[in-house]
């Protein structure tokens, strides 16, 4: 009987050991968690980061001496929010400019100084602009009153494997309208961007 009491308190002490270090390992993940989210809600002042040539578009940006996670705002002249800039570690993802009303004038996601790979443009009305997917090989764009002004298609914009190909040395056609919906032009073009008969 001895032997099972003490058997049954190794057992509940052992138990509660593994339950502790369970729970020791959940609160140091909630805990990474928390200052994760801590160190995104930063804001602070673009002027103040360690860029490099001061560009919003440098990875390995500081910010007191460390790498920044968390937004970045830029101020024109005037003192108004021009732009905003989201970190991760030190590398730039997403910006947002704005015009000086405070509408937003155009969205870009990246990262660093590579190629956007998503960009999106606003009239001052906030009608849309002009939308660029790499993902989807998207490039449109649209007159003021709303309705598209032209698109770009490209030839194997994305490869069999999947791989998204250069655009520069693509096969691309373009079509044109006017603001009420006619087709203005349409026309093909090479590798070298010289223009080709339309297949």
């Amino acid at each position: 009987m001895r032997l099972l009491f003490v058997f049954f308190i190794l057992s509940f002490f052992s138990y509660s050991q593994e339950n502790n270090n369970e729970k020791s390992h959940l609160d140091e993940i909630k805990l990474e968690n928390k200052k994760k989210l801590k160190e995104l809600q930063t804001i602070v002042d673009f002027r103040y980061l360690n860029s490099a040539y001061g560009y919003t578009t440098s990875c390995g940006t500081t910010y007191k001496g460390k790498l920044f996670t968390g937004k970045a705002i830029k101020f024109n002249s005037n003192g108004i929010k021009s732009e905003e800039v989201s970190y991760d570690e030190g590398n730039p993802y997403e910006w947002i400019e704005y015009y000086d009303k405070g509408n937003i004038k155009s969205l870009m996601i990246g990262w660093c100084d590579s190629e956007y790979a998503l960009k999106i443009e606003f009239y001052k009305n906030g009608t849309l602009k002009s939308e660029y997917d790499q993902y989807f090989g998207l490039d449109k764009w649209y007159h003021p009153n709303g309705s598209i002004a032209g698109k770009t298609e490209y030839k194997n914009w994305r490869s069999e494997d999947g791989i998204i190909n250069d655009y520069m040395s693509l096969e691309y056609k373009t079509t044109t309208w006017d603001k009420y919906g006619k087709m203005i032009k349409y026309e093909c073009f090479d590798e070298d961007g010289e223009l080709k008969p339309c297949d």
